[in-house]
């Protein structure tokens, strides 16, 4: 039953009410004297008559007239503005007007009252009760009639009594209460210049009484203030002074007070302070001296810095804006969408109305009820058609509408709201919210907060031509990790071939290595986390838990045997044991690809993609060229959680989303989120440059540190620290017996062929050996860091520890 059938069954209801109460209110007298039975005293109605009879009675004695005024209300309301709108919460008017004119007539006309029904209020609610019932049953019709204007109009209301009522109270009463306030809050450092005071004042009582000569000279004694009393000390007693009244009231200006006063205030503010210093150096070093160190091995707490506070980062960001740009449409924008769409249906012979119109702050979506025995086909093929009857707005069809029997067309709105990140961000589905990653994706196509968890998907793959929203996307998915996450918590891998887009967050605390820009890096930094990964996987088989979550919560109750068992995957022996978060973000996956080392970052994508999720690591990857040269099979099988924003064509679409409607959004954020098989339409918050330097600003005066592991990875080459010969992850060698007699002089011949790379055939020329013995060279060399790993049919790099075997 749709809304408006509900209001017109309401309204027939009170009708009825109001034509049997006031039939009952004229004709009472000739009504049977007992409800719904026989008696002697009424045979001459007949059976069916007495009963009607009876009926109508009952009516009145348990309503009145008083029922016209709710009808005679909800009727207007109809009129003007229920039939024009569709929101089903209108259907509680008729409740809300009901109980007001009850506790209202109950109140202060009880008489238009059936006497059964004032009875019974009369034993259950008490007048007062009623009085209160009336103003909230009043204010809530009132919001359901004019809703936001009326909630707008009590804000004013309020803002205006409260202004009244400052201008009205007293100045001198308010400057006393302001500087009662601040001498009780400084009392200890203001008992002298209270001293003074009292003694002026004693002073000019005494003058005025000698000059009336009317009572004897009286000195009044100055009332001891509270450190006074505490300490036992005796109040000051002030002698006269011999000066004339009107001498003595230019000295005691408020000018001269408050000049001394302030004089008093830093003399003992500089004082106490000195004296508070001494009291706490006093308070640490007992304190310190009662300290007891507690051994366990290696076991370090981490704790979040006092210098990361969720809510001041996110008012640093909201400091920057002076004005919201904040657009609603006129109330006859949607009739006229909805005239045309109706139009063109009939137009094509399509059984279909508009039921109901869901608003959002970007696109608007105008539910389609279709007629019995239509198919959904009929309306998607005339798509363009509405299209065109809308003057050529890109609509997008939404079926089948989840929880909904109806179809969804989605029509841009004009003029279109913007969505400030501040805003979501500050939102209580945010601040409230426990998943481990959180981004905040911007809002729904109906206006709600979208909050995803990065953990959960576990890797996301943003794509979408240039212009379209991909760069602030990555921005806000930054922004709203970092006012979230602290340091501890979080690390960040920043990858920015293009060199401008992420070099803002150059200067955070959470980065493990600085923003990466060279593919070369970039390779070598994928290949330090896909060992980072191994290495985590390795501390968790030996914690005997199946992720990073597991093993930080089995931590915290760890014996000494479980950590000796995993402290060999610990070199360094000031790191931490806890394992925070990694995300790796990728601002433009295209450019590498394409690069030299594109196959080998393509690989490394690829299996941290297919095994990191347990072990804490994330992937976001970002493009503009959403092709299959790009985006391959294996990227897409290893992306389920998928982003695209504006693309050129279908094909582009469905090489992202395996779907089409890409292509017809809007552009500046509009985008489709695919995750777990469904399809949603969101609308990503926008943050400006300014925004994020404040942010990054606040952050950067948290402690910064590398990781000098990974550093050492990339500065080697991908193999760490070489200083003692040794290969981490290389593969082994044989033993020193066995090393072969030209291994001194294959060292010199790559040495001298080092800037073309190692290889096992370039050594059969020099050597004149064959494959085999030369390829054993190339591993023993291998295994003791002189060259590189294989690349294929490429040469092997050449590593710096090659200098140290040629003496």
């Amino acid at each position: 039953m749709t809304k408006q059938k509900i209001i017109r069954l309401e309204l027939y209801l009170l009708f009825l009410f109001t034509f049997f109460s006031f039939l009952y209110f004229y004709y009472q007298d000739v009504f049977p004297d007992s409800f719904l039975s026989i008696s002697s005293d009424n045979k001459h109605f007949n059976f069916l008559f007495y009963y009607i009879s009876s009926f109508v009675a009952m009516i009145g004695f348990y309503s009145g007239i008083w029922v016209f005024f709710p009808f005679f209300t909800l009727s207007l309301c109809y009129a003007l503005l229920f039939n024009k709108r569709k929101f089903k919460v209108d259907s509680l008017a008729f409740l809300s007007f009901s109980l007001f004119y009850l506790n209202l007539f109950y109140v202060f006309y009880p008489s238009l009252l059936g006497e059964g029904l004032n009875s019974y209020l009369a034993t259950k609610i008490n007048l007062y009760v009623g009085f209160f019932l009336s103003i909230v049953f009043f204010n809530t019709s009132m919001f359901l009639c004019f809703r936001e204007k009326y909630a707008k109009f009590l804000k004013a209301t309020w803002a205006n009594i409260q202004e009244l009522f400052s201008k009205t109270q007293p100045v001198v009463s308010r400057n006393f209460n302001l500087v009662e306030n601040k001498v009780i809050e400084t009392m200890p450092k203001v008992k002298s210049a209270a001293l003074m005071i009292a003694s002026k004042c004693s002073q000019v009582w005494q003058k005025k009484e000698s000059a009336n000569e009317t009572e004897n000279v009286i000195a009044m004694e100055p009332v001891a203030s509270r450190s006074q009393m505490m300490d036992g000390l005796k109040p000051a007693t002030v002698a006269p002074i011999q000066t004339q009244p009107e001498e003595l009231e230019e000295e005691f200006e408020a000018g001269d007070v408050d000049e001394e006063l302030e004089d008093d205030d830093e003399t003992l503010e500089m004082s106490s302070d000195e004296d508070l210093e001494e009291e706490t150096e006093e308070e640490i070093e007992v304190s310190n001296s009662n300290v007891i160190a507690v051994s366990k091995p290696r076991l370090k707490t981490k704790t979040v810095d006092s210098n990361f506070q969720s809510a001041d980062l996110i008012d640093s960001i909201a400091v920057q804006r002076t004005s919201k740009i904040n657009n609603q449409p006129e109330h006859f924008y949607f009739d006229e969408i909805i005239r045309r769409l109706e139009d063109k249906m009939t137009e094509f012979k399509v059984d279909a109305k508009v039921i109901n119109i869901l608003k959002g702050p970007v696109v608007d979506t105008f539910e389609i009820e279709l007629g019995a025995g239509v198919k959904v086909s009929r309306i998607t093929s005339i798509q363009d058609d509405l299209s065109l009857a809308l003057s050529g707005v890109p609509i997008r069809m939404v079926y089948p509408m989840k929880g909904r029997t109806t179809v969804g067309i989605e029509i841009p709105r004009n003029p279109r709201e913007v969505i400030y990140l501040e805003d979501v961000l500050k939102a209580k589905h945010f601040t409230e919210t426990k998943t481990r990653l959180p981004i905040a994706m911007g809002k729904t196509s109906l206006g709600e907060v979208a909050i995803v968890d990065l953990a959960s998907m576990p890797h996301m793959l943003v794509a979408g031509s240039t212009g379209a929203g991909k760069s602030v996307f990555i921005n806000t998915l930054l922004v709203s990790l970092l006012v979230k996450m602290p340091p501890e918590k979080m690390k960040l891998v920043l990858i920015d071939p293009k060199q401008l887009e992420l070099a803002l967050y150059a200067n955070l605390p959470h980065l493990l290595l600085p923003v990466i820009t060279e593919p070369k890096n970039v390779n070598l930094a994928l290949a330090w986390a896909c060992e980072e990964m191994e290495r985590r996987y390795s501390i968790l088989r030996e914690m005997a838990v199946r992720n990073i979550e597991g093993f930080n919560e089995k931590l915290k109750n760890a014996s000494e045997e479980s950590l000796e068992k995993i402290s060999k995957h610990y070199s360094d022996q000031d790191e931490e044991y806890e394992l925070p978060y990694v995300v790796i973000i990728v601002d433009e996956f295209a450019d590498l690809v394409l690069s030299r080392f594109g196959k080998e970052i393509e690989n490394s994508i690829a299996r941290l993609a297919a095994k990191a999720r347990a072990a804490g690591i994330h992937i976001v990857l970002a493009t503009q060229r959403p092709s299959v040269d790009v985006i391959t099979g294996v990227i897409k099988n290893n992306f389920p959680s998928r982003v695209a924003f504006k693309v050129q064509s279908g094909n582009d679409s469905r090489t992202i989303l395996n779907s089409q409607g890409a292509e017809n959004l809007l552009g500046k954020g509009d985008m489709l989120f695919s995750y777990s098989s469904e399809l949603q339409r969101l609308h990503s918050a926008y943050v400006d440059e300014n925004e994020i330097e404040a942010l990054v600003e606040k952050l950067g005066k948290m402690p910064a540190k590398f990781s000098q592991k990974a550093m050492d990875f990339i500065e080697n080459g991908g193999y760490g620290d070489q200083g003692d010969g040794s290969v981490g992850g290389g593969a082994g060698g044989r033993e020193e017996a066995e090393i072969d007699p030209l291994f001194k002089d294959a060292v010199k011949a790559v040495f001298e062929q080092r800037q073309k790379g190692a290889s096992a055939s370039m050594l059969q020329r020099r050597l004149g050996v064959g494959y085999n013995r030369a390829a054993n060279l190339i591993e023993d060399m291998e295994s003791k860091g002189i060259v590189g790993p294989g690349l294929g049919s490429k040469p092997r790099q050449v590593l710096p520890a090659i200098e140290q075997f040629l003496e």
